[in-house]
């Protein structure tokens, strides 16, 4: 009996004893669960120098100069000059045509050689001194002054075919000198504000 006791109170230690090493190993940490951190406040935009510029500068495209009042100061450019000097060939030449007109009649050789070459005088400046090449070279005043001369070259040269008597010729020589003298006109007044008047 004894020994029963014995047994029956030793060996619920020896359980524990026994037990207690294993429990220990294999039994898992509690995890903890961390909650995610809250976001970061938004940045602010860096505040931008007092006086310095927000944006980049975008570069200007300067109007081209002047271009003159000479062939030689125009080179490159739509010659406003020579077209006043073409426009003064024409009407010269029409006022010598009517003079051959009045004598020996519209059909006169001499008639047909001078409005020939008046039409050559409209066509060089079409051509050459008023090409699209050299109107981008001009400042925004003279190529509006350009253009509107190219727009009166092309209604006067059709307009020429339309002379068959002295009176038409005589009206075509009065347009042309016209044309010619309000160009001229315009090129002196650009020439004085833009240059000065000059020493008097």
């Amino acid at each position: 009996m004894d020994i029963i006791r014995f047994v029956d109170t030793v060996a619920p230690i020896i359980a524990i004893v026994v037990r207690y090493p294993f429990e220990n190993h294999y039994r898992r940490a509690p995890v903890e669960v961390s909650e995610p951190p809250p976001p970061a406040p938004p940045s602010e935009p860096p505040q931008a120098t007092l006086g310095a510029p927000s944006e980049t500068p975008k570069p200007t495209l300067e109007p081209p100069a002047y271009s003159g009042t000479s062939q030689i100061s125009s080179a490159g450019k739509a010659c406003l000059p020579c077209a006043s000097d073409h426009w003064a060939g024409v009407a010269g030449l029409i006022a010598e045509s009517i003079r051959f007109a009045r004598t020996g009649g519209i059909e006169h050789p001499e008639v047909a050689i001078r409005l020939s070459h008046a039409e050559q005088e409209i066509a060089a400046l079409e051509r050459e001194d008023g090409s699209p090449d050299k109107l981008v070279n001009l400042s925004p005043r003279e190529r509006d002054i350009m253009n509107d001369i190219l727009v009166k070259c092309r209604e006067f040269r059709h307009s020429l075919w339309d002379a068959t008597t002295v009176g038409q010729l005589e009206t075509q020589a009065a347009t042309a000198q016209q044309i010619h003298t309000d160009l001229r006109g315009k090129l002196l007044k650009m020439q004085i504000e833009i240059l000065g008047k000059g020493k008097e």
